[in-house]
C-alpha cells in the first residue's frame, strides 16, 4: 500500500480571469487577484491566504495553550497584515532593494480575564505556532510537470 501526501489543488474555476477553487481535505476556498492586480476579486488573494493561514495557526496554538493552562480565554482573534519593506532588517535602516522582506504584522485580541504576564505568555506562545516557525525559516520548493488525467 503506498502513502500518498495530502495536498491541496488549485484549479482554474472559469468564473474570472485568474479566478480559483482551492480545495483540501473536502473544502474549497474562492481564490482570485484583487481588480488593482488584474482579477475579479472575487476570493482571498494568494498573499491572503498566506497571511490567513498565520493568523489561523496563531489563533489556534493559542486557544490549545489557553485550554491546557485552564485560563478563562473567552475570544481569540489575530488579524495579520502583509507587506514588503526594502529595508535590510525589515523596520528601518537603509533602503537597499537586495534586501527586500516580507513582513507579516500580526495583531492579537485575547477576550478574557488574564493578568500581564498570563497576556505576555501568551504573545510568546503565539510566535511559536508552526507556520510561523515555516516563515521564519528558509523553505525548499520543489516542482514537476506531470500529464493531465
Amino acid at each position: 500500500m503506498s502513502y500518498q501526501r495530502p495536498y491541496v489543488a488549485a484549479r482554474e474555476n472559469g468564473k474570472g480571469r485568474y479566478a480559483l477553487d482551492v480545495s483540501g481535505s473536502g473544502h474549497t476556498i474562492a481564490v482570485d487577484e484583487p481588480v488593482e492586480n488584474g482579477g475579479d476579486d472575487l476570493g482571498l488573494s494568494p498573499m491572503q491566504l498566506l497571511a490567513a493561514a498565520l493568523a489561523s495557526c496563531t489563533t489556534i496554538t493559542l486557544r490549545i495553550f489557553a485550554e491546557r493552562k485552564g485560563w478563562p480565554v473567552k475570544v481569540i482573534e489575530t488579524r495579520v497584515s502583509h507587506f514588503m519593506t526594502e529595508h535590510e532588517d525589515g523596520l528601518g535602516g537603509a533602503p537597499d532593494r537586495a534586501n527586500r522582506v516580507n513582513v507579516f504584522d500580526c495583531k492579537v485580541m485575547i477576550d478574557g480575564d488574564l493578568d500581564e504576564i498570563r497576556r505576555k505568555e501568551m504573545l510568546t506562545v503565539a510566535l511559536h505556532c508552526h507556520v510561523h516557525r515555516i516563515l521564519s525559516r528558509e523553505s525548499r520548493i520543489t516542482a514537476e510537470l506531470v500529464q493531465v488525467g
